[in-house]
Formats: structure tokens, sequence, C-alpha cells
């Protein structure tokens, strides 16, 4: 089960605009460092500091040819985020555990007229 500190660090990793349009373009094929640069109009360094935060989220996954890296999307972690997505926002029913606890309180609290859920 996905606890809500596990989803907050997910969207983290997402928050950021050029790390989605890396992503984006990760998915259509492999590419390296200078591509990636080339076509998001930022510098190598900056690529390689968001290929980094992706990498540490095992979101991407590096393989070496000759002198150069090339990246790839982690197309497990990405189906698995897919889940945990589609589960959050109510695609796919909650299982039992912290989230569930989160949305069940929630919940409760909207029923009674409350939506804060604190005392009156």
């Amino acid at each position: 089960m996905t606890t809500p500190e596990e989803l907050a660090a997910l969207f983290k990793v997402l928050s950021v605009e050029t790390r989605v349009r890396m992503i984006a373009l990760l998915r259509q094929r492999p590419l390296c460092v200078n591509a990636l640069a080339r076509a998001l109009s930022i510098t190598p360094a900056a690529v390689s500091q968001h290929l980094r935060i992706l990498r540490a989220a095992a979101l991407v996954r590096a393989d070496k040819r000759g002198y150069f890296v090339h990246y790839a999307i982690n197309e497990e972690t990405l189906a698995a985020w897919r889940g945990t997505a589609l589960e959050l926002f109510g695609a796919a029913p909650p299982e039992e555990g912290h989230y569930g606890i989160a949305v069940s309180t929630a919940q409760k609290a909207l029923d009674e007229g409350n939506p804060l859920g604190k005392g009156e």
C-alpha cells in the first residue's frame, strides 16, 4: 500500500515541468544528455540534475553505449506509478492501509458536514 509520504514524493518528482517533458521524450525512445538538452533547450548540466532525480526515483534507467549513456523510461516503475495515481484518483479501489484510512477519515468528516475534520 502506498503511504501519503510516498504519494507526495511521487508527485514531487513530477512537479517540475522540465522533468515531465523529459519523461515524454524518453517514452518515445532512449536519449543521451546532449540530445535531451537540445530537445528541451536547456544546458546538459541542467538535464543531468533532472536525470539524477528521475534515476533516484527509479523512473529512468541508464544504458551505457560506448562513450555515451542513453537514458530510457523504466516501464515497470512507470506502470507502478500509473497504478498508484489511478488508485489515488479513484479509478481503482483503494486497498486497506494509510491511504484507505485517510480517505475514510476525510469522507466521514465530509459526511458530518465538517470538511476539515476538526471539532466545532
